[in-house]
């Protein structure tokens, strides 16, 4: 992950050492760990609630695209 200075896309706090996040979002540390959640398969930061995450069965969370490479029976289904 790029790091950079400049001003906070989600809180406006200026920071010298912000996360670039898809190369559009420059997010400082309180708003990476409140908004943000990384997928254990790509390693990729999302927004999380603008994608669909998944659990799988050795308790990883994986975002939807990454979802798309495994098989159904590898997910956790919680009812």
């Amino acid at each position: 992950m790029k790091r950079a200075f400049g001003k906070c896309t989600q809180c406006g706090t200026e920071e010298c050492d912000l996360n670039i996040i898809n190369d559009v979002d420059w997010v400082c540390e309180a708003c990476l760990e409140q908004w943000y959640t990384q997928c254990d398969d790509c390693g990729e930061y999302w927004e999380s609630s603008s994608v669909e995450w998944f659990v799988l069965k050795d308790d990883r969370m994986i975002c939807e695209y990454c979802a798309e490479n495994y098989d159904a029976d590898e997910f956790v289904l919680y009812k």
